[in-house]
């Protein structure tokens, strides 16, 4: 099992279309995609998603200057322009390339995915 950690996890309210904050990376054998990843294909800009909106084939709340990453995609995900990291794709199909890049080339090759979630209290 591939997997990645983070030590934050927080998405913000429906006001702020669920925007995400992450912490560092901590651990994990997929590598860190969702805070630290490049543009595939040499292009070197930063896709880091802390203060990406959660986007829906419906809602386009991406950074992308042209097109709309969840409409193309056919999924929901806290897009940059577009992704490294994409866990809601097309599955069994070629179409849904990258899901975590380098580390997963094609959703076939995935026989699924979880995002969890440990709710810690705070003293402060």
């Amino acid at each position: 099992m591939l997997y990645q950690l983070y030590d934050r996890f927080f998405i913000s309210n429906e006001a702020e279309k669920y925007r995400l904050f992450l912490g560092r990376n901590t651990a994990g054998t997929l590598d860190n995609r969702m805070t630290n990843s490049l543009m595939p294909h040499g292009v070197y800009e930063r896709l880091d998603l802390n203060g990406t909106s959660f986007s829906t084939p419906d809602r386009d709340n991406d950074w992308a200057p042209h097109g709309h990453c969840a409409a193309l995609q056919r999924g929901g995900w806290w897009f940059h322009r577009c992704y490294s990291a994409f866990l809601n794709g097309l599955w069994a199909s070629k179409k849904w390339i990258k899901p975590w890049f380098p580390a997963v080339h094609y959703g076939t090759h995935l026989r699924g995915t979880w995002m969890m979630v440990k709710r810690i209290e705070r003293d402060d």
